[in-house]
């Protein structure tokens, strides 16, 4: 149960029962009907009575803006009450009043705070803090308000107002009443007043309140009340409500000292969504200096049922003292007064709109709709805003009632208890169960019946809505969609290929819409969205789409829906596979390689990026240094069977094109009928030129250079200009005699390819060069100046000795008997075949940069200044002997030998030599900082690696060994190779390290001037002569056999103890401390043998050698 405390004092006590001012409410009185049976329960008795508890309902996003606050000093609270009213302004009485019922003759004989008082000076104050926001005086008027007080008797306490002002919500004081201190102790006759005047005028505004209908725009006006002292910049924003709204224009007004007083228009739109609610939000003026002016918009939603907003009056039927029109603000005897104007707008439909409804109705009083129709409705509300006020339901009646036949009504709500609205509130009525699917639904208010005594305010309704969910009766689909001829545009009106693409009005596409419903709204669309849309007249529909949204080329899946009248959007056609092509066709023309020695042209490729038809010679046009040359007998043929075709061949022009001379051809395009299977015609014209010249049967000199522009060619004295937009393709022939000939490239990419006996350069395309080729047949001796750009040459030998030099600028290649020659300059990359007689050779020389060499049999690579922008790569193919040589720069060489031979490498200090033993390659390097000889597993391969003067370091494993050297000479790798032999024959104190394998067996046999290493299976054999130091390593782990000889010399020799490691000497040392020193390490076995040579051979520490030592002689 809930515990209520009561303001009468201590000694309250309601029933008889004294709680201390407390008394319980039982939750089965909040219940309709009481749960006891024989109810009403002792819990259900009243404790009060209904009208003398009041509560508010809180209001959302909501702040006042003009609040009335008030003192009064009164003892005895029952005794006196409080009246209020308005009137225009200079009146002395208000014109319109009412009375709060919580304020009128209510609280016992107590003061404010619950205590008793013998006068009014001893009385505590109270303040009472009320919202006037909706009796705000309009914008640019005056409006005084009052505070009546009035004491029911004679006595020494009286009621007296001792302050009485008007604040905004910021509790600045905007009006204060200047007649207080007032007091009344006359009784009930007479009413003391004061008053306070308020007049708010920072903004003037048209309307306080703009409907605007879903989809459409509505204005409001707003100015200055009085002239400001310069600009004053007033802005409109939302602080609260429906985002559907929003300003379009109008969001920043300037006000000067010449138009504040000229209204200037805020235009606010609204939305078109998908709810059916009437959507409110709140604008807002500011401006510095001038306080905020607060106006509503309602967004008017065209998807309810049934909309009145009571902007004009709705024709509904109208009972006595029910009307449309103002509220007046009046009445109020008990509760509060009516409103002043409308929730939105300034009109409603209200019951009395001057004031309370009257006592003693005994006929309930209706306000009637006109009938709504809901067919194809589901889920229907009522939504409506109220202003109420009316007594408990013991006394007065308000009600509500629906009918779906004029005839029979059924309530749908009524008053219980009191209610005295202050304010419009929405309110929202579920009334589906009689309106869903009903063609004449109507709604009346009713008022009445009443008693004898009290009256309140009444009914005020304004902004009726009914809203619903349309049923979703699907429409019949369509049966089938088909492109009409006209749009298909193919080879056939079936292949549903079209060149249209519906970008724009002039490439609409048009369809035909099978088992359509006359007045049905006819749908396509393209990948699913709509492209089209039309009314249906017949039970076929074309349907032309709208120009606006692009059809990309390609594929796309065409589908119609219908949407009958009062039913929603069928289902898809099948889906009509359309192909969208737009693109016209574009030839690309290439010469069909010439017949040679003569390069007489016979026949063109024409090739096109789809398929085409209607190409013939007629097409065609072709001149002969600018002089027509009629196609007589020439012929088109395509290669593709059927009437169209990728490629064409222009064919029979030898006889036509047979004299030297520049040819050019053109394809002419727009109006030749050159259509592809879209039906787009060829639109450009396209040409290609060649040119055919020939030298003497004597000795010839050629040359050729290009520019932009043109071509020059000359043949000995003679000179040609050729127009390098159309001579594409220029064909020399040397004729006969030993004939040169130079051509020389563009900044642009060279590919060159040179044969004895012929040239063929192609000229890359670039920004300043068209693409164009140089053939050239019957030339002996061939310059190619590749100029810049990124170039490349592929030359190719004779059968005979070939010789091939590249230097880092230029190559040149012949053949010993002098049948060719050839000169390349400036390329970036270069090619060489030797065809492979065996006898030619290939002689490289390096940068000034690093270089690398990596050469196998049959193919030699040097790569100049390696990773810089300079690099240039050079390939030797089929040359059994390449010298290379390199004098500058960090350069290396990588030598790999045969697969399968008996490879033989010799790495000297500033040269080595790889080769087999039936010499199918020779490989020579000079000069190289460093070199790399592999010798392939399948192979057997020695190595002979020889020092130099300086001091050298030799290490050998069992599949590689280095001969490190110091500078300048070079350093010295054999990778793979069986045997493995080392020299030190130039003295420097060289030192020798060999690494046997970790799986043992590894044998040692050390001398004074050579020592040898190898394991049981000689998988490797390593041998060292004349090194000073040698220091030879078995397997580290316990694996059995490795097993060290070690011989001495003629003199003093001694074998020591060495590397001493895990508790103990894993080897030894014997030298003569002059000549040499053999290092050996985790041999299993040592034996050492003292010849007696010399005068005392020592062993030290022999006990900790733990080896078995062998003393032949005196040891």
């Amino acid at each position: 149960a809930f515990r209520i405390a009561n303001s009468w004092g201590t000694s309250w006590s309601p029933g008889g029962v004294n709680d201390g001012g407390f008394t319980w409410l039982a939750y089965d009185a909040l219940k309709g009907v009481s749960a006891v049976s024989g109810g009403p329960s002792t819990g259900r008795q009243p404790a009060w009575r209904s009208y003398e508890a009041y509560w508010m309902n809180a209001r959302e996003d909501y702040t006042p803006s003009l609040l009335a606050q008030f003192d009064i000093q009164h003892g005895n609270r029952y005794q006196f009450s409080v009246t209020l009213g308005t009137a225009d302004a200079g009146q002395t009485t208000p014109e319109r009043t009412w009375t709060p019922t919580g304020l009128s003759y209510d609280g016992g004989a107590y003061g404010f705070d619950g205590n008793t008082y013998a006068t009014t000076s001893a009385a505590s104050v109270g303040t009472f803090v009320l919202d006037f926001t909706n009796l705000g005086a309009s914008y640019g008027t005056s409006t005084t308000y009052f505070l009546g007080v009035n004491d029911n008797a004679d006595a020494a306490i009286e009621a007296t107002v001792s302050s009485f002002k008007l604040t905004d919500s910021l509790g600045n004081v905007l009006a204060s009443s200047t007649n207080v201190p007032i007091t009344d102790a006359d009784g009930y006759e007479t009413i003391v007043y004061t008053s306070v005047e308020s007049t708010l005028t920072d903004f003037v505004v048209d309307s306080n309140w703009v409907n605007v209908d879903e989809g459409a725009t509505g204005t409001i006006g707003v100015k200055l009340a009085s002239a400001p002292a310069g600009d004053v910049t007033v802005s409109a924003d939302w602080i609260s409500g429906d985002s559907d709204l929003f300003i379009t224009s109008g969001g920043s007004l300037v006000f000067t000292t010449s138009n504040w007083d000229s209204y200037q228009t805020v235009e606010i739109s609204a939305a078109q969504d998908v709810d059916s609610l009437n959507g409110e939000a709140t604008l807002q003026f500011t401006a510095a200096g001038l306080r905020p002016r607060t106006v509503k918009a309602t967004e008017v939603d065209d998807d309810a049922i049934y909309v009145a907003m009571m902007d004009s009056d709705p024709g509904w039927s109208y009972d006595p003292q029910w009307a449309w029109g103002t509220p007046l603000g009046g009445g109020g005897y008990r509760g509060s007064p009516d409103p002043a104007s409308g929730a939105t707008g300034t009109t409603a439909i209200g019951y009395n709109l001057a004031g309370d409804y009257e006592n003693n109705l005994s006929l309930t009083q209706w306000v009637t709709t006109t009938p709504i129709d809901c067919s194809g409705y589901e889920d229907v509300e009522l939504r409506f805003y109220r202003w109420l006020g009316v007594e408990t339901s013991t006394y007065d009646r308000a009600s509500i009632e629906v009918s779906n036949d004029g005839a029979a009504w059924t309530e749908i709500w009524s008053n219980s208890g009191e209610i005295a609205d202050s304010f419009w509130s929405l309110q929202t009525f579920g009334i589906s169960a009689i309106a869903d699917g009903q063609a004449s639904v109507q709604i009346r208010w009713g008022m009445g019946m009443t008693d004898s005594s009290v009256t309140y305010c009444g009914w005020n309704i304004d902004d009726v809505a009914l809203t619903g969910t349309l049923v979703a009766t699907p429409s019949t689909a369509p049966a089938s969609i088909d492109l009409v001829s006209s749009s298909d545009t193919g080879a056939s009106d079936s292949d549903d290929l079209t060149k249209y693409d519906n970008s724009d009005s002039g490439n609409v596409l048009q369809f035909d819409v099978t088992g359509t419903i006359p007045g049905a709204e006819v749908r396509i669309y393209a990948d699913g969205t709509e492209i089209g849309l039309a009314t249906a007249i017949d039970t076929t529909t074309t349907v032309t789409t709208d120009g606006a949204f692009d059809l990309v080329d390609g594929p796309h899946t065409i589908t119609a829906t219908q949407k009958e009248p009062g039913k929603v959007e069928s289902a898809p056609t099948e889906g009509l596979a359309i192909t969208v092509d737009t693109s016209p066709p574009e030839p690309i023309f290439a010469v069909v390689p010439p017949t040679q020695p003569d390069f007489v042209i016979d026949s063109i490729a024409i090739d096109f990026d789809q398929p085409v038809a209607g190409l013939d010679p007629n097409d065609f046009g072709l001149t002969r240094d600018g002089t027509t040359v009629v196609l007589t007998g020439s012929t088109v043929t395509p290669s593709d069977p059927g009437d169209y075709s990728l490629s064409y061949t222009l064919g029979s022009l030898a006889p036509l094109a047979a004299n030297p001379g520049a040819y050019i051809l053109t394809l002419h395009g727009a109006g030749m009928g050159i259509v592809d299977s879209a039906g787009n015609e060829l639109q450009v014209d396209a040409t290609i030129g060649w040119a055919t010249l020939s030298g003497t049967t004597g000795n010839d000199t050629i040359s050729v250079s290009s520019t932009a522009t043109e071509h020059v060619v000359r043949i000995n004295t003679d000179e040609y200009r050729l127009n390098a937009a159309f001579a594409t393709e220029i064909y020399l022939d040397g004729a006969g005699g030993r004939d040169r000939i130079t051509i020389v490239g563009t900044d642009g990419g060279e590919l060159a390819t040179l044969q004895p006996g012929s040239v063929d350069v192609q000229h890359l395309a670039d920004a300043s060069y068209p693409e164009f080729w140089v053939h050239g047949t019957n030339i002996e001796e061939v310059t190619v100046n590749a100029s810049a750009g990124d170039d490349t040459v592929i030359m190719t030998g004779s059968s005979e000795s070939n010789r091939f030099y590249s230097h880092p600028n230029y190559s040149t290649l012949r053949d010993i008997p002098g049948s060719f020659s050839f000169r390349v300059e400036g390329f970036e990359t270069a090619t060489v075949e030797a065809p492979g007689s065996g006898s030619d050779y290939a002689f490289l020389y390096d940068s000034p940069n690093n270089d690398e060499l990596l050469a196998e049999p049959e193919k030699a690579v040097f790569t100049r200044s390696a990773g810089t922008a300079a690099e240039t790569v050079t390939t030797a193919n089929g040359f059994r002997q390449v010298y290379a040589y390199a004098s500058d720069g960090d350069d290396t060489a990588g030598l790999t030998g045969s697969a399968t031979g008996a490879n033989r490498f010799y790495g000297y200090a500033d040269y080595s030599l790889f080769t087999d033993t039936t010499r199918s390659f020779y490989f020579y390097a000079r000069g190289f900082d460093a070199v790399t000889a592999t010798s392939p597993e399948a192979a057997i391969g020695y190595a002979y690696l020889y020092d130099s003067p300086g001091f050298d370091e030799f290490e050998a494993s069992t599949t590689s060994a280095t001969m490190d050297r110091k500078a300048p000479w070079s350093d010295t790798t054999a990778n793979g190779f069986a045997r493995i032999y080392a020299y030190s024959t130039k003295g420097g104190g060289d030192k020798a390290k060999l690494n046997g394998s970790t799986a043992g067996g590894n044998t040692f046999y050390s001398y004074p001037t050579h020592s040898t290493l190898y394991d049981a299976a000689r998988s490797f054999y390593h041998y060292v002569r004349g090194f000073g130091s040698v220091t030879a390593f078995a397997s580290i782990a316990d694996s059995p056999g490795d097993r060290a000889y070690l011989y001495d010399s003629s003199g003093d020799d001694t074998l020591s103890k060495q590397f001493f490691e895990n508790d103990k000497y894993q080897g030894g040392r014997l030298t003569d401390g002059l000549t040499y020193e053999n290092w050996f390490k985790y041999f299993d076995v040592v034996y050492a043998r003292s010849s007696d040579q010399g005068t005392t051979d020592t062993i030290e520490g022999e006990q900790e050698l733990a080896y078995r030592l062998i003393e032949m002689g005196s040891w």
